[in-house]
C-alpha cells in the first residue's frame, strides 16, 4: 500500500467517523480563568468557577463538558457566542431541581448588558424538567446551528432541551463555562467542535392574537427618583429620550435588550402607546411584567403590580406571563396607555395583549355560539337526517351525558343520552352513535337516546377519539396514554396498532385507504396506511401542541387542531395555514366536526364550556 492510498483511507475514515474533539485542560495556557480554581475532584482534573477559552471564535458547532454537582443551589452551565462581557448566550442547570418535577431544571437565556433574562424566557424552548444525578460526573452537550440549539444531558440519545430560537444575533463569539466557585459545581473534560450540526429549523410558534406591538420607551430612570404610584415630575420627564420599539410575536418588549440601567439600584422606564376607540367603553387587557408596573390611562393610574422574585410567595420565581387583567375605561378617540416598568433582577420587560382577541382567516366567520350551558363539551357530531348536533359532556358526576343541539344553536336537550362515563369522541353510523368512554365504546340509539350496548376496550388507559369505515362496519379508537389504536369489528375490539409512530395519539379520521392521526408526543399529523400500517409525518406542529380534532373535506383539505387554540388547514399540495387562533382568550378547540353540505365547522371548547359554529368558505 503506497502513501497516497494510506492518506486516502485516512480521509475516508475521518469523513465517515468524524474528528473527535480533544479535551482542553483548565490551565492558564488555554483559558482565561476568572476567579475560579483548578482542582482534582472524584478522579478528574476539574475546575470550579467561570472560565473563557482563549483565542476561539465559535459560531456553530458542539460544546461538551462533564459536570459534577452536589445538589445545592447553584447555576453551572455553558456560555457561547459572547460578543463582550455583557452580551452572550447562556445555558445552565439548577442542581437543586433535578428530580424531574421542576419545569426549569434546564434553562436557556440570553444575556443582555450583563443581565440574565431568565424571567422573560421560560417554557417551551427555554426551560425543561430533567432527572439528573448529583454527586457524580454527568456529560452536558450543546449543539448550536444558526438560531437553534439542542442540549443533551448524560447518555440520553434524545435532546433534553430544544432551543427553538436563540435570542442573540447569529454571530461568532467566545465560549466557556459559567459556574460558582463555592464547591457546589465542578467542570471537567471540556471540548468543542466547529462543525455545524445543521439542525432542522423548528416549526414557528403560533402568534399571540391581539398583542399591542408598537411602543415608545424612554431612557432609564434610577430607582431613587421614582414614586411607583405617580408619574415622574416634569423635571425628570423633560430629560428623557424616547425611541420606538416593536414587541416580538409573543408580545414581549425586552427592555433589557434596549436599555442599560444602573446596576446598583432598580431601574425604571416609561413605555407608551395609543389606543383608539370608536366610542367610550371598557376594553380588557392582560399585562405581564418584570418586575414592577404601574399602568396609567390618559394620565391616571389605574393599576399597580409587583411580580418580583419571591414577592408573592416563597416559591414564586417572578417569570413573566399574562397574569394580570385590567379593564380600561376608554374614551372615544385616541387614548394614551402608559406603563412605568421597574426592574430588580432576572430580566426587564413587559407585554400587553387585548384579552378577548381572536385571529381567524377572512374566509371564516362565526355564525353562533352556545355559551355556558353544557358540562365541558368535548366532541361534536352532526346528524344530517335529523339536522341536530350531538355533543359529549365530559364532566358531571357521577355520570355524564350527550346533549342535543339544533343546527341553529339552540339547546334542545342537555341530557339526551345519560349514564355515560367521561364521554369523549363521537362517531355517527346510521341510527347508532358510537361514544368513547373510559373503558368502553357505548353505542347509543339516535331514535331514543338509549344505550344499546357497550364494546369493551381491553387494557384501556385513556381512550379518546373514534373514527370509522361506516360502510365496512369497522371503527378505530385512539388511546392517548397507552399509545394504541384499537380496531372494532363485529362489536369486538382488538389492539390494531401500538407504539412506534404512535406517541400520545388522539384525533383520528379514516380517509380512503389511510387513517389520519394527531399525535401530541411529536406533536404531528400522521398518515397511517390501513393495510400495512406504514406511517408518514404529514406536518409537524410547534412543540407543546395538544393534537385533537381531525376532519377532511370533500376536496381533500385536511382540517386539524391544537386543543390549546389553533386550527389548521392543509391543502392537497401539503401547504398548511392557521385559520383560527383562540389562544389569547383561552378558548380550547376540542374535537370538532366539519359539515360539508353547509360548509360549517362545529367546535366544542371543553373547559371554556361553549359550542361555536363557524362558516368557512373553503372554495375561496
Amino acid at each position: 500500500m503506497n502513501k497516497q492510498q494510506i492518506i486516502l483511507i485516512c480521509l475516508v475514515f475521518l469523513t465517515v467517523f468524524g474528528l473527535q474533539a480533544q479535551t482542553i485542560p483548565f490551565t492558564t495556557d488555554n483559558w482565561q480563568l476568572m476567579g475560579g480554581q483548578a482542582i482534582e475532584k472524584e478522579g478528574q482534573q476539574a475546575y470550579m468557577g467561570n472560565a473563557m477559552l482563549k483565542d476561539v471564535e465559535f459560531l456553530n458547532g458542539t460544546i461538551e463538558v462533564d459536570v459534577f454537582v452536589t445538589g445545592q443551589r447553584s447555576f453551572p452551565g455553558i456560555f457561547f457566542r459572547m460578543q463582550d462581557g455583557g452580551n452572550y448566550e447562556l445555558f445552565y442547570i439548577r442542581p437543586h431541581k433535578l428530580d424531574g418535577m421542576h419545569f426549569d431544571a434546564l434553562q436557556y437565556t440570553p444575556v443582555f448588558h450583563n443581565v440574565s433574562c431568565w424571567q422573560l424566557y421560560h417554557g417551551e424552548g427555554y426551560t425543561k424538567e430533567v432527572v439528573m444525578p448529583a454527586k457524580e460526573w454527568v456529560q452536558l452537550k450543546i449543539e448550536v446551528s444558526g438560531s437553534k440549539a439542542q442540549v443533551y444531558v448524560g447518555d440520553r440519545p434524545q435532546a433534553s432541551l430544544v432551543i427553538h430560537q436563540l435570542e442573540q444575533a447569529v454571530k461568532g463569539g467566545r465560549i466557556g463555562v459559567y459556574g460558582p466557585s463555592n464547591g457546589t459545581a465542578y467542570f471537567a473534560n471540556f471540548s468543542y467542535s466547529s462543525d455545524d450540526p445543521k439542525l432542522e429549523p423548528s416549526t414557528p410558534k403560533p402568534p399571540v392574537p391581539g398583542i399591542i406591538k408598537v411602543w415608545e420607551i424612554s431612557t432609564p430612570i434610577t430607582g431613587n427618583l421614582v414614586d411607583p404610584y405617580t408619574l415622574p415630575d416634569e423635571v425628570i420627564t423633560k430629560s428623557l429620550e424616547w425611541k420606538k420599539v416593536l414587541a416580538d410575536p409573543s408580545g414581549l418588549v425586552n427592555l433589557t435588550r434596549e436599555l442599560t440601567r444602573n446596576p446598583v439600584q432598580p431601574g425604571w422606564s416609561l413605555a407608551k402607546t395609543s389606543l383608539f376607540a370608536q366610542e367610550a367603553g371598557v376594553k380588557r387587557i392582560s399585562v405581564g411584567y418584570s418586575d414592577f408596573v404601574t399602568v396609567f390611562l390618559n394620565g391616571q393610574a389605574i393599576f399597580t403590580g409587583n411580580s418580583a422574585f419571591r414577592s408573592r410567595d416563597p416559591g414564586f420565581s417572578g417569570v413573566i406571563g399574562y397574569n394580570d387583567e385590567i379593564q380600561l375605561p376608554l374614551l372615544a378617540g385616541d387614548n394614551e396607555l402608559l406603563l412605568m416598568v421597574g426592574e430588580n433582577m432576572g430580566g426587564w420587560g413587559f407585554q400587553v395583549v387585548e384579552s378577548e382577541s381572536i385571529d381567524h382567516s377572512p374566509h371564516l366567520s362565526m355564525q353562533w355560539e352556545l355559551d355556558k350551558q353544557l358540562d365541558y363539551p368535548e366532541s361534536a357530531e352532526y346528524d344530517p337526517i335529523r339536522q341536530v348536533i350531538y355533543v359529549s359532556n365530559n364532566l358531571r358526576r357521577p355520570t355524564e351525558s350527550i346533549s342535543l343541539i339544533s343546527a341553529e344553536g339552540e339547546l334542545i336537550n342537555k341530557d339526551w343520552a345519560v349514564g355515560l362515563f367521561s364521554p369523549t369522541g363521537l362517531f355517527l353510523d346510521g341510527n347508532e352513535l358510537f361514544v368513547v368512554e373510559r373503558q368502553n365504546v357505548a353505542v347509543v340509539n339516535t331514535e331514543t337516546g338509549k344505550i344499546l350496548r357497550r364494546i369493551a376496550l381491553p387494557g384501556a388507559l385513556f381512550p379518546n377519539d373514534i373514527t370509522g369505515h361506516a360502510e365496512k362496519d369497522e371503527y378505530y379508537v385512539s388511546d392517548s396514554r397507552r399509545n394504541v389504536i384499537y380496531k372494532i369489528a363485529n362489536d369486538q375490539a382488538i389492539v390494531w396498532m401500538q407504539g412506534g409512530a404512535l406517541i400520545q395519539p388522539n384525533g383520528l379520521y379514516v380517509q380512503k385507504d389511510r387513517i389520519l392521526v394527531g399525535c401530541s408526543g411529536y406533536p404531528a399529523l400522521l398518515s397511517v396506511d390501513l393495510q400495512d400500517q406504514e406511517s408518514q409525518v404529514l406536518h409537524t406542529v410547534f412543540p407543546g401542541a395538544v393534537m385533537d380534532g381531525i376532519q377532511v373535506t370533500a376536496s381533500g383539505h385536511i382540517l386539524f387542531g391544537d386543543w390549546q387554540g389553533s386550527l389548521y388547514e392543509m391543502d392537497p399540495s401539503g401547504r398548511v395555514e392557521e385559520i383560527l387562533n383562540t389562544r389569547t382568550p383561552g378558548i380550547n378547540l376540542a374535537d370538532f366536526k366539519w359539515v360539508e353540505e353547509d360548509q360549517v365547522l362545529i367546535i366544542p371548547t371543553l373547559y371554556d364550556n361553549r359550542v361555536m359554529l363557524w362558516n368557512y368558505l373553503l372554495n375561496k
